[in-house]
């Protein structure tokens, strides 16, 4: 697996030291750059070539978030995953409006944060697995990424995690598949079959396969 250069920019100290030491220890990713601003990072990535920029972001006008559409302009190669202990469907929806490839609440496991940062840096956008994302039922436009993976229901109340594998059963994956895909077990994959056909009153892989043609998660 080719190694994940990752640069963090974080105003704590010691939550920096914490994730930076986190990931040095994890086999096949590399701390390339730490700032505690983005106007640091600017400076600190033409000179160290990362592949996932970590950065914390708030709810304040001066925080950080405005920066995203600004590194996307001058690294458009770079994937970003926000960092944040804010879970308003609407700010997430604005991080990943404004150029975001992920959304990380900072209270999350060791085990999700990785699993996140190698979804991000497969192509894919990832949202920590509990965090709900009401919205209207609108029509989507396939041709726009990942976009159509950011829409929920609003009666469903389902899960990013959740949404992840409807998708991935409407388009035939096996519950092996989908555990490799995912990084989980297959049975928890299997418990997440049974928990989605109770919450949505579905009896079986056909009507998961109709529910996500219906409400837009995958396209028919």
């Amino acid at each position: 697996m080719q190694t994940v250069r990752l640069a963090i920019i974080e105003s704590h100290p010691i939550f920096l030291e914490g994730l930076s030491s986190v990931l040095e220890k994890t086999s096949n990713m590399e701390v390339t750059a730490t700032t505690s601003t983005a106007k640091e990072m600017f400076v600190q990535l033409k000179k160290n070539i990362s592949n996932i920029l970590l950065m914390d972001i708030n709810l304040s006008k001066k925080g950080n978030l405005g920066k995203v559409p600004r590194f996307k302009t001058k690294y458009p190669d770079l994937k970003i995953i926000g960092l944040s202990d804010y879970e308003q469907p609407d700010f997430i929806r604005d991080a990943i409006d404004k150029g975001c490839n992920g959304y990380i609440i900072k209270d999350i496991t060791q085990t999700e944060l990785i699993q996140g940062i190698h979804q991000v840096a497969k192509g894919q956008t990832y949202i920590s697995n509990e965090l709900y994302i009401p919205i209207q039922s609108v029509e989507i436009d396939y041709d726009k990424s990942l976009d159509y993976r950011n829409r929920f229901l609003e009666t469903t109340k389902l899960t990013r995690r959740e949404v992840d594998i409807i998708s991935f059963i409407a388009q035939g994956y096996s519950n092996k598949d989908i555990a490799d895909l995912l990084y989980i077990s297959q049975y928890t994959v299997k418990a997440h079959r049974r928990n989605l056909k109770a919450k949505l009153d579905l009896s079986n892989t056909a009507d998961i396969t109709r529910f996500a043609i219906k409400t837009g998660i995958t396209r028919p």
